[in-house]
């Protein structure tokens, strides 16, 4: 869910890397070779091939692909300075080269850095919707959901038709239980990817839009005995629709299938309130706090807690 792309769009790559003058439009059968196999993934022989480029065309571009390379690869100690030194420059690949400098430093777990490189990248490049995106993901991982939100919109506002931007962005919406904006956004991502596989998020929000019927008819569809993260969404649907006794058996299953999962106990909670078991409720609440629901999910176990347990 958290996951960085170094190079989201091939395509994008592509273009951004060889656009800019004739002869990179002639670009050598070497070059047309590295970025054959980097396309097919298979970055070891890339790799071979952009390096023997290199000694023949030491250029930024190529000196781009084998920093790319390398960060496929997860080499982030070797992929770093080469990104460092293009973006010491005003080539036209440096708007990239921020972008996955910031990455790599997400990679080495230096936040204050890539926050530096993609605030960089934003500034100088306005109208690149990958700084946005990537720092909107980085401000997810961090629990900062209203400006990852931000960051999520801004990069969509630049490209409306990338169903990976509206994926993302719904998770965010779902982190802040801002259901509508979540059922929008797996709307839109049916709409443009339909292969997409978003039937249970689709299910849970229908749920919590109080559309229990809708979510129920989804969910049965869909059933899987053996996914704790459908067991626990379902559970808590069939408490909504008035069956709370199936609804505990349910939830029981999904955490014996994952017991570290804070989403359950918060939905056991929500059914002891509901039947006026503070204690149990309470109980509940603070085991989900214990297994970090709110960086997971936001704050709403805290305000339960505060709610009905003081």
């Amino acid at each position: 869910m958290k996951k960085y792309n170094f190079v989201f769009y091939m395509l994008l790559l592509f273009i951004c890397l060889f656009a800019f003058s004739a002869k990179a439009q002639q670009a050598s059968k070497t070059m047309q070779e590295g970025q054959s196999y980097f396309a097919n993934k298979e970055y070891d022989k890339a790799l071979k091939k952009f390096q023997k480029e290199y000694k023949k065309n030491p250029s930024i571009a190529v000196k781009f692909w084998i920093a790319n390379t390398y960060a496929e690869m997860k080499d982030i100690l070797q992929a770093k300075p080469l990104f460092l030194e293009i973006a010491t420059t005003d080539a036209p690949e440096l708007g990239m080269a921020l972008v996955n400098l910031a990455n790599c430093y997400v990679s080495l777990k230096q936040v204050d850095s890539a926050h530096f490189y993609y605030d960089r990248a934003i500034k100088e490049f306005a109208q690149m919707a990958s700084g946005y995106f990537n720092k909107g993901q980085l401000l997810y991982s961090q629990s900062k959901f209203e400006e990852a939100k931000n960051n999520f919109d801004k990069a969509i506002e630049i490209e409306t038709n990338n169903w990976w931007y509206y994926q993302k962005r719904l998770e965010v919406c779902f982190a802040s239980q801002d259901f509508e904006c979540a059922l929008k956004d797996l709307i839109k991502v049916k709409a443009l990817n339909p292969k997409a596989q978003n039937e249970m998020n689709l299910a849970y929000c229908y749920s919590m839009l109080k559309k229990y019927e809708e979510a129920d008819s989804v969910f049965q569809v869909i059933y899987d005995g053996k996914d704790a993260l459908f067991l626990n969404n379902y559970g808590l649907n069939k408490h909504n629709m008035g069956n709370s006794e199936e609804a505990k058996e349910i939830i029981s299953k999904s955490l014996a299938i994952k017991p570290t999962n804070s989403y359950a106990y918060r939905n056991l909670a929500i059914i002891a309130i509901d039947e006026k078991d503070m204690e149990k409720g309470c109980e509940y609440l603070n085991k989900a706090k214990s297994l970090n629901f709110e960086k997971n999910y936001g704050k709403e176990v805290n305000q339960l807690l505060i709610k009905y347990c003081n």
